[in-house]
């Protein structure tokens, strides 16, 4: 087996920090139909958290109490009676929030409250 030049090795390592860079615009959308015969979506941007929902075919932000860490987000929609619910999920911490009021949430273990 051949071991790896410096230069080859560098050029491996910057590939490697630019696919981490591109990682970090990732958007993906959460969808679900709503109980009042219409849907919901909320598009996001998995490194930050950072949140839009459609209103009248228009994004509008989902506010934030404090700007969350980076990390990896996934948002998880239902229907509810009214409409429609949705928590988001840090993978690597565990954290997790709501929506209320067209503002994230936090969800917190009964040690926090």
């Amino acid at each position: 087996m051949k071991k790896l030049t410096i230069a080859a090795t560098v050029y491996l390592a910057a590939l490697f920090l630019a696919s981490e860079a591109l990682a970090d615009t990732s958007y993906k959308v959460a969808m679900t139909s709503s109980g009042s015969g219409g849907w919901g979506a909320i598009r996001y941007q998995t490194s930050t958290g950072q949140s839009w929902f459609v209103k009248n075919g228009v994004l509008i932000e989902v506010l934030e109490r404090s700007v969350p860490p980076k990390g990896n987000y996934q948002v998880t929609m239902s229907a509810t009676q009214k409409g429609w619910g949705a928590v988001r999920i840090e993978n690597h911490s565990g954290k997790m929030w709501y929506i209320k009021d067209r503002m994230w949430q936090p969800l917190l273990t009964a040690s926090e409250q």
